[in-house]
């Protein structure tokens, strides 16, 4: 499963984030967009490894207050499927 997922993020697009986003309900502003963009790419192994006990809380000036708290609704919902 681990592959799939890192040939998944390889691949993925700013719009392919958006379009998520969207479907959760979260409707993030360009800063926000790029933010999780480049922090997918850059750090999707932390986030699988450490599941819901990744520390999302030291990046909440990122985002509006009712982003991250649905953000944070989505990574403890993702990660139980892990």
């Amino acid at each position: 499963m681990i592959g799939l997922i890192e040939s998944y993020v390889k691949n993925i697009t700013e719009n392919d984030v958006f379009n998520f986003a969207r479907k959760e309900n979260i409707n993030l502003n360009k800063q926000e967009l790029s933010f999780v963009y480049a922090f997918i790419k850059n750090n999707y192994e932390e986030l699988l490894e450490k599941g819901k006990d990744f520390d999302i809380n030291k990046y909440q000036n990122r985002f509006t207050q009712e982003n991250f708290n649905k953000i944070k609704q989505l990574i403890i919902k993702y990660s139980e499927l892990l």
